[in-house]
């Protein structure tokens, strides 16, 4: 009955088209509640409500409005989203609904208005009109159909179909879809060159006369390089990135600023190495559009600005004084209301591009820039009022940049975000219709809404978050010159652990704390060790209170890193009894925890469970395995600080937790947690203060550090490489076992493992090979173990482990040269091979950058080794020849 409602309007409604209108329209809104919040009531009609909906998305009429159409579109959208083995099960239908949508999106008018080609100053991506409305519902639309029916199924239907439409030379509006479809895939392919296909399709494209392919195209090529990154930008910055710098002449300026945008996302993801070359021209033409551009031309010409100097690094210091005169003069000029957003992109451009200019730079203009941001805060004009958002982090980038010569500026800018995050508060008791005559005061409505159960996302709520995010970076860049606000800021803070109607209030309000404690710790203030102490205790108890009320585990986790941060910072500061009482919270967070999965698994055994509420049962599941984790690393934070204070609660884990954790049949997670907690024992408490468990524990190291799973196998052999640091005395037998299990653990083949978790294990077993050979090298065939680390190298995956690995390689190189570069230098093309490729990548810290500096200078001094030099530089990349030769002329 309901669906032949929905096919067929009452009679009497026929006759006048608004009204059979709004009788459509209260159908299907009542059919979309069903379809979000009880969809399995419809699980057995999806083919009869996809036959309804169309009916209504082909109507012609004017009286069936484009918002009706997109409800019809958004209730199968959200049933199969919901329900996905529905489409999962039947492809046709799958491809059906897809169709639905292209339909929709080629819904538009033929014909472009001369609006959408140059919109008027001020256009902000808000003002999107009915047209691109249609293409936006689209796409977001099969990104979520992907996301629910997965990748694999959903994929392979959508590539045939866009192959079909960019085949069609009659249409724009068809090609356009297609090409708007395509770019919501690049966050399910797995490698960059699965996007070739695309990539080739699409530039092929960027010469079409039509500016909505253009437009499309950029659109393709910014989604890709977002979504992407930085993979994307490594295997195409010599394909995309002259096409990107050509459309920025394009003759329309709507083209032309998406063309920008999209740079910007290529940019935001490149190695200095490949913009380098371009840096020149992109600049020129950049300066060119912010004097002569339409608004929204200048805004994205600002944005790219900001991402090329990002990009450039200390190259960018070249251009800064043009940028910043160009830049500070539109700042002053354009105070018009319709230019508020520009003035927000200016203040971040001139922050952004002094970071990378740096300090010495920025200081010629500091002064103006300062004070003409201190006026706009200030300023009630709304001719010249500035976004929030942009003040703010643009007071935290010239923290960054300024340092300690900030602080006197807090003055000025913490009121409105101490006021800001205040204001929360109040809102909240407004919107909640408290009666002011019952409440006494602030605290007392403060106090009630705290007590709520919900979370209200609002306005409000997201300045709050915003104001607390940015007094953690002023604490965390300033150190102990913020220590005159940490009292204050602590009142603020601490009643927002517990804010029920938002939790990312709670989770912001958690992180600050430990900021603060670091804050005081590092102050010359008189009794410091005392008063982190107090605060600390203080701190762990409001969290902990918050903790016993949390709902959510995410929350959860959260507040269990922040009372392992503060425990960190506190240092040394538990009593006996009070470690015993938090490992007594702590043993309970862990069996609450693990109730709550058994739950969840028995409950996923009950006949009536939908397939849609199991996923979100194991979703549920794999957040509490975190917590697991996470509850590791605190027991870890307290086994650093407190050594053999700890020991009874180490004995207690050993007994009750680490003797089921570890055997083999424990699932993956379970063994992976007590993996987490047998390294912390043996790297914080040592042979030392568990010699019973030590033998044990190191044993469970090498036996995972071969287990099939990745997880597993990751933990075991970091661990591995922490018994080789952490033991001096062990012996010649030992060593040789654990540098014997890591070979296997390197050797190990990928197969059917998760690739971004097999490589950061097999990265994590060669640095700790690499450990071996600097702390045992005595003790094994160092030649043989050399020749495995440094054929291994450089390592991309796990970034902290790979600049600590590279700086290790130079510690040695520099200390002990004979022990690395092998028989008549053998290694020393391998050496270099490794320093080129990561020097001026995030692989690659500045202390390590300069230490290969000095090395190959000290080379150069030798004409033997010169002529050496030279020849190996010939055989290398053009990127690593590049990158050594620039360290090689370099004074």
């Amino acid at each position: 009955f309901f669906f032949l409602m929905i096919r067929r309007p009452p009679r009497s409604t026929q006759s006048r088209s608004s009204a059979a209108s709004d009788v459509y329209k209260r159908q299907l809104s009542v059919l979309s509640d069903i379809a979000e919040f009880e969809s399995k009531f419809l699980k057995n009609h999806l083919e009869e409500i996809l036959r309804a909906m169309q009916k209504i998305t082909l109507m012609k009429d004017l009286s069936t409005p484009v918002n009706t159409k997109q409800l019809a579109v958004e209730i199968v959208v959200q049933v199969g989203e919901r329900i996905p083995r529905l489409l999962r099960e039947n492809q046709a239908l799958l491809r059906e609904v897809f169709e639905m949508l292209f339909t929709r999106m080629v819904d538009i008018d033929l014909e472009i208005d001369e609006s959408w080609s140059r919109p008027p100053e001020g256009f902000t991506q808000d003002d999107q009109d009915e047209n691109e409305s249609n293409v936006k519902f689209g796409m977001t639309s099969i990104d979520r159909l992907i996301s629910g029916v997965g990748e694999k199924i959903a994929l392979p239907v959508i590539s045939a179909m866009v192959q079909q439409l960019l085949t069609s030379d009659s249409d724009w509006r068809v090609k356009q879809a297609a090409l708007m479809a395509l770019s919501q895939v690049g966050e399910y392919l797995d490698s960059a060159s699965d996007a070739e296909p695309i990539v080739n399709i699409i530039l092929q494209l960027m010469s079409s006369d039509h500016p909505k392919i253009r437009y499309a195209v950029t659109h393709c090529i910014g989604q890709l390089s977002d979504d992407m990154a930085p993979k994307f930008q490594e295997y195409f910055h010599e394909k995309v990135l002259g096409v990107l710098i050509k459309a920025m002449d394009d003759p329309v300026p709507r083209v032309q600023a998406h063309s920008l945008a999209a740079l910007t996302n290529f940019l935001e993801g490149s190695e200095q190495t490949y913009v380098l070359g371009a840096l020149n021209i992109i600049l020129e033409k950049l300066f060119n559009i912010l004097q002569t551009g339409i608004s929204i031309c200048k805004e994205t010409a600002l944005t790219c600005i900001s991402a090329t100097s990002e990009a450039a690094k200390e190259a960018y210091g070249a251009y800064y004084d043009k940028s910043i005169q160009i830049i500070y003069n539109i700042l002053k000029t354009h105070r018009a209301k319709e230019y508020k957003k520009l003035r927000g992109q200016c203040i971040e451009c001139i922050t952004l591009t002094s970071v990378a200019a740096g300090l010495e730079n920025f200081k010629k203009y500091s002064k103006d820039v300062i004070e003409l941001m201190v006026q706009i805060q200030q300023s009630s004009n709304e001719e010249i009022e500035t976004s929030n958002s942009y003040l703010f982090s643009g007071w935290h980038r010239l923290c960054v940049i300024l340092k300690s010569e900030f602080t006197p500026y807090l003055h000025q800018v913490l009121p409105s975000l101490f006021a800001m995050a205040q204001n929360v508060f109040e809102q909240a008791a407004k919107e909640d219709e408290l009666d002011d005559n019952s409440l006494t005061s602030l605290k007392e409505a403060t106090k009630k809404i705290l007590e709520k159960q919900e979370n209200i996302n609002t306005s409000y709520t997201e300045d709050a978050e915003v104001a607390i995010h940015m007094i953690a970076v002023f604490i965390d860049e300033l150190k102990g010159n913020y220590l005159e606000f940490v009292e204050p800021t602590a009142k603020l803070v601490i009643p927002m652990v517990n804010f029920q109607t938002n939790e990312n209030i709670r989770k912001a309000a958690a992180k600050t704390l430990p900021e603060l404690i670091e804050c005081v710790k590092l102050s010359n203030k008189e009794d410091k060790e005392v008063i982190v102490g107090n605060m600390a205790r203080m701190f762990i108890k409001e969290i902990w209170a918050a903790l016993n009320t949390e709902y959510d585990p995410d929350v959860i986790i959260d507040q269990i890193l922040a009372v392992k941060e503060i425990i960190e910072y506190g240092g040394r500061f538990l009593t006996q009894n009070e470690i015993e009482e938090l490992a007594t919270k702590i043993l309970q967070s862990l069996q609450e925890s693990s109730s709550r999965k058994e739950q969840n698994e028995q409950y996923k055994k009950e006949e009536d469970v939908e397939q849609e509420e199991i996923e979100v049962l194991e979703g549920d599941n794999n957040l509490e395995n975190d917590l697991h984790l996470v509850i590791a690393e605190l027991c870890g934070a307290l086994f650093k600080t407190h050594k053999e204070l700890t020991i009874p609660f180490a004995k207690v884990i050993y007994r009750d937790l680490l003797s089921r954790a570890l055997q083999p049949e424990q699932s993956n997670i379970i063994r992976r947690f007590g993996v987490f907690l047998a390294d912390d024992m043996i790297e914080y408490l040592g042979v030392e203060l568990i010699p019973e468990e030590w033998p044990h524990l190191s044993e469970a190291l090498l036996r995972y550090a071969t287990d099939l799973s990745p997880d597993v196998r990751q933990a075991a052999c970091y661990g591995i490489g922490v018994i080789a640091c952490s033991s001096a005395n062990i012996n010649l037998e030992q060593i040789n076992l654990c540098l014997n299990v890591l070979v296997q653990a390197i050797n190990i083949q990928k197969g059917n493992q998760n690739t971004e978790l097999f490589n950061h294990c097999r990265d994590n077993a060669i640095a700790s090979v690499g450990k071996i050979i600097a702390t045992h090298h005595e003790k094994i065939d160092a030649v043989s173990a050399v020749e495995l680390w440094l054929s291994n190298l450089p390592l991309k995956h796990d970034k902290e482990e790979a600049i600590k690995q590279h700086g290790l390689l130079k510690d040695i190189l520099l200390a002990q040269s004979d022990l690395v570069m092998g028989p008549q230098g053998k290694n020393l093309p391998q050496i270099l091979k490794i320093f080129g490729e990561v020097v001026n990548t995030k692989y690659c810290d500045q202390d390590t950058k300069q230490g290969v500096q000095q090395f190959i200078q000290g080379l150069v001094q030798h004409e033997p080794l010169k002529v050496a030099l030279q020849n190996i530089l010939n055989v290398l990349t053009e990127k690593q020849r590049n990158a050594l030769q620039a360290l090689y002329s370099s004074n």
